[in-house]
């Protein structure tokens, strides 16, 4: 996407000149902004450029309403205001160095103007105003700034507003161009920072509509969505801070509208409802999602008829359970906020009951007797990483020396649950200890030493009995 940098196109030639120059000299330095805190998204000339084309894209009258020199001043601010983030390597050993460049960044990124500023070729009253905007582009009281200085002969510079307008600048940089999708998968990051990128890839678009700016998302989960949610808080709470004194000074940004489409998530709330439910009415299941949009609703249901996810028999809406559709159903909630409550649903527990002698005897070459299945099929039912494994096939096992398929797969399960046992002690009741004991009897004389896989289960039963 092509970045418009629309504010400075009216400057001087020598203003821009120095600009370039600026430019061409910051670059290096902003490319490390995350030689520190590696996992975190983009700080570089990249974010900064693209929160320069916010002025003119989310801003109405800014270019009329700002002087020259304002502008000028404002350009400079947004090219260094994160360079804060760049760690030095002579601290990189400290402990919570990494945190500390994340919170003072700002700060920072003021004493780095202060110190360099004749390096960069700007004049010492340019570099007192940068330092001030830069710093008040997060946690800083914008109250706190002057909200008008003299500069130069017969001029003044409204630093509140400039601080003002980067803050909220700042904070509309949402779009994946911030998180690069290769990024994140290249360097692998953190599972935290994993969801900040995920966040920005579901941003449609910021744009400006007469006075009200208009930001659209597209939400694939709820993990996702409540990401969005805070994020967009975040955005319309600086909005709040902000907007009096844009008022103050002609700029007429009136609100902030915010339209998550979440499709997506409805489509999945619906399936976890039918899998606890195991069948409901129609009007019933609708009823169910008064809080959402109607709109979501119908179109989620209407996609979920059309593929045969849910279908329709005399007594109500039922989750099918053709096995492409299991598989489907299964895949987006092992592994989710949800999994739990998906792993003892009614729809897992009567599709484990129809299926399971048939599937163990095909993937798994075994027979088990009724009181067998049932032991397997309460630890299935509350542990979801066992739920993993079990419908994995590149977990089905081949027979090892004396090790049969029946033994390995025993031992698949018990790991499963011993995974889970710390994670949900709650799950560990006397009927699912006393499943786990029966299997663990049958495989003790032929694997006993293995059987140090299942160590976290009595562990994490005196977790449980001391909740």
């Amino acid at each position: 996407m092509e970045i418009k940098l629309d504010l400075r196109k009216n400057l001087s030639a020598s203003k821009k000149i120095r600009i370039e120059e600026i430019q061409k000299q910051i670059v290096p330095v902003i490319a490390r902004t995350t030689n520190i805190n590696i996992d975190f998204t983009e700080h570089d000339i990249s974010h900064a450029l693209s929160v320069e084309e916010m002025y003119t894209n989310c801003f109405p009258n800014i270019d009329e309403v700002l002087t020259e020199d304002e502008k000028y001043l404002l350009i400079i601010s947004t090219l260094i205001h994160d360079v804060g983030m760049v760690g030095q390597s002579k601290y990189k050993l400290e402990e919570n160095y990494d945190k500390e460049l994340r919170e003072s960044h700002n700060y920072r990124s003021g004493d780095f103007i202060k110190q360099y500023s004749h390096v960069l070729g700007i004049m010492d009253r340019d570099a007192r105003v940068i330092e001030k905007i830069a710093q008040g582009h997060r946690l800083v009281n914008l109250n706190s700034l002057p909200e008008s200085e003299p500069f130069g002969i017969g001029n003044s510079i409204r630093i509140r507003l400039l601080a003002g307008l980067l803050r909220l600048a700042d904070e509309f940089d949402i779009l994946e161009e911030r998180a690069p999708y290769l990024v994140k998968e290249f360097l692998n990051v953190n599972t935290e920072s994993a969801v900040h990128f995920d966040v920005h890839r579901t941003f449609q678009g910021i744009e400006l509509h007469g006075n009200t700016l208009k930001i659209v998302s597209y939400v694939p989960n709820s993990e996702l969505e409540d990401e969005v949610i805070k994020l967009c808080a975040g955005i319309c709470k600086k909005f709040d801070e902000v907007k009096p004194i844009l008022n103050e000074n002609d700029i007429n940004l009136i609100s902030i509208e915010v339209n998550i489409v979440a499709t997506e998530v409805v489509k999945h709330e619906i399936m976890l409802c039918l899998a606890c439910k195991g069948i409901i009415e129609e009007d019933e299941l609708i009823n169910e999602f008064k809080i959402r949009k109607m709109d979501d609703v119908i179109e989620a249901l209407r996609e979920l008829y059309a593929t045969g996810i849910i279908e329709k028999n005399a007594m109500g809406l039922v989750l099918s359970e053709k096995l492409r559709h299991f598989k489907y159903i299964k895949d987006i909630f092992i592994g989710s906020r949800h999994e739990l409550e998906f792993t003892k649903s009614i729809y897992l527990n009567t599709y484990l009951k129809n299926i399971f002698e048939d599937y163990v005897k095909s993937k798994f070459g075994v027979f088990y007797e009724k009181g067998q299945c049932e032991d397997r099929i309460n630890i299935l039912t509350h542990s979801p990483t066992s739920i993993k494994y079990f419908f994995d096939s590149n977990n089905t096992p081949y027979e090892i020396g004396s090790v049969d398929r029946r033994t390995t797969l025993e031992l698949g399960l018990l790991h499963a649950l011993a995974i889970d046992a710390l994670k949900y002690p709650e799950e560990l009741t006397e009927e699912v200890l006393l499943s786990s004991k029966a299997i663990e009897e049958e495989v003790n004389n032929k694997l006993y030493s293995f059987l140090k896989l299942i160590s976290a289960i009595p562990q994490a039963e005196k977790k449980n009995n001391s909740l």
